[in-house]
C-alpha cells in the first residue's frame, strides 16, 4: 500500500493509464475524468465501517461504483484518512487515490482533488461511491447531455416514489435553482418528488476557482458540493440538470434497506437475462443467482435457492429448493434434489445428488452416477455410475465405476495428524455400515460385509469381514427382569 502524501495521490497502476479514455470518450467526443467520492462517515448504515465496505452480491459497493466508473474514464478516487480497506480496493480497480482529511463534506472533498487533477482537461463526472447501480450506460450519457450543451455544471436527478432524506431540485420554470439538502430544506422543500442523485459533470479546471468560494453555513457545518449550483448560478454560468425517469439504478445506498432494494433490483436483473436466454427461473423474489453464474438453457431453478461464485450449470438440469450452489460445474441432465449443499465441486452429465447431499473440498461425481440422503463427500472422486445412497461420508476417497456404497458407510481418513486415502476400485459392493479406515485399498470386484471394521486393503474379488462373532445369551432378558 502507497503512502500518499494528504491530497496527493500515488502513481498510476497500467490498468488505470488504459482506462483514461472510455465510453464517455466515444459518447462525447472529449477525455472524461472520473472523481468517486468515498470518504464520508456513513452514519445511516449504524455499523462500524463504511458503508461502501458493506457487500452487495458478494462484492463492496465501493468496487461496484468503481468498476463502472473504470468504464467510462480514468479514475480517482477520494477516501478518508486511515481507510485503508477503501484506499486497497480503489488501488485494486485502478483508481489513482486521494485523501480528504479532515472529511468536511462533498464540496471539500472535489477541493482536495485540485492538485491532482492540475494539468488534465475536459469533462469530470463525480459521482458519490454509493451509486453502484449507475452503469456505464447511465454515466456516459451524462457526460454527452453535459458536453453537448456546453454546461458549467450538469447535474443528474430522478423521482423515486419515496424521496426520503435526499436532497431536493428546486427549479425555476424549467431552470435549475438549486439543490437543498435534507436537513436544511423547509417543509415546502421537502415536499418536492424530484431528488439529487448524487452524479455530476463538470469542467476541469474551470469548476475549482467556483468550488473554492463555496461556505459551510448549514446543519453539518460542511462544505456541500450542491451549494457550487447557486455559487455557478450567480457568477451567471450555465448549469443544468438532467432528469432521468430510471430511479431505481440511481438509488444511493444509505441504509441497511437501500441495501436490500439495491440487492433484490440486481438479482431480478441477473435471473431476467437468463430466462430471456432460456432459464427456467421458476421464482424470481424467492432465487439468488449471483453475477458470475451461467446456466445454459433448458435449465429449471426452484424456489429458495441459491447459486453463487464462478458456479456453471449446463442443459437440462434441475436445481430443487433449498439448494446452495457455490463456485461448482455441473453437467448437463443433473439433478440437485432439495436441501443439498455444494461447494467447489464437479457433478458431471446424468448425475442426480441429493436430498440433503453436501459436496465440498473439489469433489467430483463423475458421470451418471447418485448421491442420495445425508451423503457428505469432501476432496472425493466418485463414479461413474456409482451409487451412495444414504448417510454416508466420504472424504480424501477415490471410487472407481459401478460401485455401490452401502448406508452408514465412512472413511476414516483422519489420524489425528494427517489425511489419509481411500481407494475404491471399480465394480466394488460396500456393506451397510461399514469403516474403512484409511489409507486402505479395495480392489475391483471385492465385497465388504455390512458392520465392517476395514483396517487392511482388500484384494480384488475378495470378500472382505472384519467384526466381533455375535454371542447370543438365550433367556438372558427374562433373568435380568426378574433380579429386578
Amino acid at each position: 500500500m502507497s503512502a500518499a502524501r494528504r491530497g496527493a495521490i500515488p502513481r498510476g497502476s497500467p490498468r488505470s493509464a488504459r482506462r483514461a479514455g472510455g465510453v464517455a470518450d466515444v459518447a462525447a467526443g472529449e477525455s472524461c475524468t472520473v472523481l468517486v467520492l468515498a470518504a464520508g462517515r456513513s452514519t445511516r448504515m449504524k455499523s462500524e465501517k463504511s458503508k461502501l465496505l458493506h457487500l452487495l452480491r458478494g462484492k463492496p459497493i465501493l468496487a461496484r461504483t468503481l468498476v463502472n466508473a473504470g468504464e467510462v474514464g480514468r479514475v480517482y478516487c477520494v477516501v478518508g484518512d486511515g481507510a485503508d480497506e477503501m484506499r486497497a480496493i480503489a488501488e485494486e480497480h485502478g483508481a489513482q487515490v486521494i485523501v480528504q482529511e479532515p472529511p468536511l463534506g462533498t464540496g471539500h472533498a472535489v477541493l482536495c482533488a485540485e492538485q491532482s487533477l492540475r494539468g488534465r482537461s475536459g469533462t469530470l463526472l463525480i459521482l458519490n461511491g454509493d451509486v453502484p447501480l449507475a452503469g456505464p450506460e447511465i454515466l456516459s450519457s451524462l457526460v454527452a447531455f453535459h458536453v453537448a450543451r456546453r454546461c458549467d455544471l450538469t447535474v443528474l436527478s430522478t423521482r423515486p416514489p419515496d424521496p426520503g432524506r435526499y436532497g431536493r431540485i428546486v427549479r425555476r420554470g424549467s431552470d435549475l435553482e438549486a439543490i437543498v439538502e435534507y436537513l436544511d430544506a423547509s417543509a415546502r422543500v421537502r415536499a418536492v418528488g424530484e431528488i439529487n442523485a448524487g452524479i455530476y459533470c463538470a469542467r476541469i479546471p474551470a469548476v475549482f476557482p467556483y468550488l473554492h468560494k463555496l461556505t459551510n453555513k448549514n446543519e453539518k457545518r460542511e462544505y456541500y458540493l450542491t451549494d457550487l449550483v447557486a455559487v455557478l448560478r450567480r457568477a451567471r454560468r450555465k448549469v443544468a440538470c438532467m432528469f432521468m425517469p430510471a430511479w431505481r439504478e440511481l438509488l444511493g445506498i444509505n441504509d441497511r434497506t437501500d441495501l436490500d432494494e439495491a440487492e433484490a433490483i440486481l438479482n431480478r436483473g441477473k435471473i431476467r437475462a437468463l430466462q430471456r436466454e432460456g432459464v427456467s427461473v421458476r421464482s424470481s423474489c424467492n432465487t439468488f443467482i449471483g453475477d458470475d453464474v451461467s446456466i445454459a438453457p433448458d435449465t429449471t431453478v426452484h424456489p429458495f435457492s441459491i447459486i453463487d461464485g464462478k458456479t456453471r450449470i449446463g442443459r437440462h438440469c434441475v436445481i430443487m429448493p433449498f439448494t446452495r450452489v457455490v463456485d461448482s460445474t455441473l453437467g448437463d441432465r443433473v439433478t440437485v434434489l432439495g436441501s443439498s449443499l455444494i461447494v467447489d465441486s464437479v457433478i458431471e452429465g446424468g448425475s442426480t445428488v441429493g436430498p440433503f447431499c453436501h459436496l465440498r473440498g473439489r469433489t467430483r461425481i463423475l458421470r451418471d452416477s447418485k448421491v442420495g440422503n445425508f451423503v457428505e463427500m469432501k476432496k472425493t472422486a466418485f463414479g461413474p455410475a456409482s451409487k451412495a445412497m444414504h448417510l454416508t461420508y466420504l472424504g480424501d476417497a477415490t471410487v472407481g465405476e459401478a460401485v455401490n456404497v452401502g448406508a452408514g458407510t465412512i472413511t476414516c481418513n483422519y489420524d489425528g495428524v494427517s489425511k489419509n486415502p481411500t481407494h475404491v476400485e471399480r465394480g466394488v459392493f460396500i456393506g451397510s455400515g461399514t469403516e474403512l479406515v484409511a489409507p486402505v485399498r479395495v480392489g475391483e470386484g471385492a465385497y465388504v460385509a455390512a458392520g465392517s471394521t476395514i483396517t487392511e486393503d482388500v484384494p480384488a474379488g475378495s470378500l472382505g469381514i472384519a467384526r466381533a462373532r455375535q454371542i447370543t445369551k438365550e433367556g438372558w432378558a427374562a433373568r435380568r427382569k426378574g433380579k429386578s
